[in-house]
C-alpha cells in the first residue's frame, strides 16, 4: 500500500526513477552503500533498512528525479505540464518555518513540514532537506527566489563533508548567497557548567555517555543500541568535545573533516538534552 500510495502521489511529475521497492531498483543501476572512514570502506552487509522505515529512509531516486521533485515547489506546486499537483497556498505552507531547532549549526535554524530552513537573512530562505541510509546520503538544497536546486547523491564515507564543500562553492555562484562560517573550536572559550552536562543520554536507538575532561573539554561516547547497530556502528565511537560558548560544542566524529555541533540545553519539562546529528537525546538519571 504505501508504494503504491508513493508512486500515486509522485507520477504527476514525471519522477520514473523513483522507486521504495528493491525489485524495482534492481531493474537500473543502483549504487549499493559503504561503511567505514575513507580509505577503510567495505560494502554494506544489509543493502536497505527495515520495511518499516519506509517513510525516512527507503526511497531510491536519481539526482534529477530529486530536482525535479523540487522544482514543482519552485513553481508553485504546478508539475511539469502544467497541471496543479499542490495547490499555491500549501507549498507556501509547507515551506514556511514552524520549529525552532535548538541546533541551528547541524542543518540549520528552523524545520519546515518535511523541509528544513537550513539558512534565511533578509528575507531569503535556503531550504532542503539531508538523510543518510546505510553508507549512502543525499543533499538538496532550494533557493527559491533564485529558482534554484542542487541535489547530491554518494555513497561510502566523507559524505557530509563532501556536501558541505560542495554546497558552499555552488550557493554564492548560483544563488548569490553566503553561508555563515563554520563552528570551530574557540581558544579559551567557557563551555559553561559541565556538571549540566555530564551525565548519560539515552533515546530508542543510543545511549551517549558525556564526561569531562582535563583541558575544559568534554568526551561523549556513542553506543548505537538499535536493531541495525552490528551494521553501521558494533563498536562504541568516543568523540572529543572543545566549546565554542556556553553549552556549544564542537566535535569531530572519526574520519570527518568538518565539526560537528553539540548543543546542550533544558526542555520545556525541564529535562537536560543534548542536541546533534538534528536528534534530541535526553538526560536520565543513574
Amino acid at each position: 500500500m504505501g508504494h503504491r500510495r508513493a508512486r500515486g502521489g509522485l507520477a504527476p511529475l514525471g519522477l520514473d526513477r523513483t522507486w521504495s521497492l528493491p525489485e524495482d531498483v534492481l531493474r537500473f543501476s543502483a549504487a549499493c552503500g559503504h561503511l567505514g572512514a575513507p580509505g577503510s570502506l567495505s560494502v554494506t552487509p544489509q543493502w536497505g533498512m527495515p520495511r518499516s522505515l519506509g517513510p525516512s529512509g527507503l526511497l531510491n531516486a536519481t539526482a534529477s528525479d530529486v530536482v525535479a521533485f523540487a522544482r514543482a515547489f519552485l513553481d508553485g506546486g504546478r508539475a511539469p505540464d502544467g497541471t496543479v499537483w499542490l495547490r499555491e497556498q500549501t507549498v507556501r505552507d509547507m515551506l514556511a518555518p514552524l520549529v525552532d531547532v535548538p541546533d541551528p549549526h547541524t542543518l540549520g535554524p528552523h524545520w519546515a513540514l518535511g523541509w528544513i530552513v537550513h539558512h534565511q537573512q533578509d528575507g531569503r530562505r535556503v531550504l532542503g532537506h539531508d538523510g543518510s541510509t546505510l553508507g549512502q546520503g543525499a543533499v538538496l538544497r532550494v533557493v527559491p527566489d533564485r529558482g534554484v536546486a542542487i541535489a547530491l547523491m554518494a555513497n561510502g564515507g566523507g559524505i557530509a563533508d563532501l556536501a558541505r564543500s560542495l554546497v558552499r562553492r555552488l550557493l554564492p555562484r548560483v544563488a548569490d548567497v553566503e553561508l555563515p562560517a563554520a563552528l570551530e573550536p574557540v581558544a579559551g572559550a567557557d563551555g559553561g557548567d559541565r556538571s549540566a552536562q555530564v551525565g548519560r543520554y539515552e533515546r530508542a536507538a543510543v545511549t551517549e555517555v558525556v564526561a569531562p575532561r582535563g583541558d575544559g573539554g568534554l568526551t561523549v561516547t556513542l553506543t548505537n543500541t538499535s536493531a541495525l547497530a552490528s551494521v553501521v556502528a558494533p563498536d562504541p565511537v568516543v568523540i572529543e568535545l572543545h566549546p565554542v560558548a556556553p553549552d556549544l560544542y564542537v566535535g569531530r566524529p572519526p574520519g570527518a573533516q568538518a565539526w560537528a555541533s553539540f548543543v546542550f540545553y533544558d526542555g520545556p519539562d525541564g529535562r537536560r538534552f543534548l542536541h546533534h546529528g538534528a536528534r534530541a537525546i535526553a538526560r536520565v538519571e543513574d
